[in-house]
């Protein structure tokens, strides 16, 4: 009878109950991940066996096991899918959405940091104070889902456009609520604040008209992204339609980046790269993936 030799170093145990949480809708309900010596091939693309606990889980390998890249990342070139062209001719009333409040309100939800970086990786986003109502979105040491801490907890807001659409990837206003005084809440939505000299755009959330939001998605892995429907990396771009010939239709830009802040307080926290291609011109930016983890079933 033929006996199969495990590597030397090499030992199997499932993946704590965390990042079951995480691995929902998973093809297989059972994951394992292996560790030895050998941690990388040379092409620096693909891990083997690796374990490490789920929060030190290396981000490619992670990203790998949260999400079939086919499920999520942008279409490859060809002709648009019916939702595709469906959600392009809503996005052609984006600007008439955003001057609408974000009415419809999703679930709550934690988000979490996945990152090559091990200090950043498998850790909670969390409000931390910019200023007067002013908060940006910083990582911290927690890594326990789910988490109720106020400032940890949030929304994604929609119009009645995408009420009802089977899919998950319409836009809308990402929102936190926090308590002012012992019974008043207020409601602050997130938006980009862009400086003309930087290719990296920090995220506050403030308390003011929904209709200011940075509207984001959120793709089939839950993990957020900004859509982008006209591309302008190629002269001419391809047509503002639905025409069958446009090949990059709403591709998906996941361009988040940990950044230290440039202002008084120094945090290190969430911010945006600007622009289809390039890193961040910050030399402290390091990438991730933020994903979401509903705290509701």
């Amino acid at each position: 009878m033929t006996t199969t030799t495990k590597p030397k170093g090499t030992f199997r145990m499932p993946l704590p109950s965390l990042q079951s949480v995480l691995l929902q809708g998973m093809p297989s309900a059972q994951v394992w991940q292996e560790h030895s010596e050998d941690q990388q091939t040379s092409s620096g693309n693909n891990y083997r066996h690796n374990f490490i606990a789920w929060h030190r889980t290396p981000f490619k390998l992670l990203a790998t096991l949260l999400c079939s890249p086919q499920k999520c990342v942008s279409p490859s070139p060809g002709a648009p899918t019916a939702m595709q062209k469906l959600l392009f001719a809503l996005l052609s009333f984006v600007a008439h959405t955003l001057a609408q409040e974000f009415a419809f309100r999703s679930p709550r939800f934690n988000l979490i940091y996945l990152s090559d970086d091990l200090v950043l990786n498998g850790t909670l986003a969390s409000t931390c104070h910019e200023g007067a109502a002013i908060d940006g979105l910083c990582g911290t040491n927690a890594s326990v889902l789910p988490s109720l801490v106020e400032r940890q907890v949030f929304t994604h807001n929609t119009s009645d456009e995408f009420k009802g659409i089977p899919n998950p990837d319409f836009p809308g206003a990402l929102s936190w609520t926090w308590l002012l005084g012992s019974n008043k809440t207020v409601e602050s939505v997130m938006a980009f604040q862009y400086t003309p000299s930087s290719n990296v755009a920090p995220l506050n959330f403030m308390p003011k008209d929904p209709g200011t939001a940075t509207a984001v998605s959120f793709d089939p892995c839950n993990n957020m992204y900004i859509q982008r429907a006209i591309d302008d990396t190629v002269v001419p771009p391809p047509p503002a339609s639905g025409d069958q010939s446009t090949s990059r239709l709403l591709m998906k830009d996941y361009h988040w980046y940990i950044c230290q802040d440039v202002d008084r307080y120094r945090y290190m926290a969430l911010s945006w790269k600007v622009g289809a291609f390039g890193r961040p011109q910050n030399p402290t930016c390091k990438k991730v993936l933020v994903k979401r983890v509903f705290l509701d079933s």
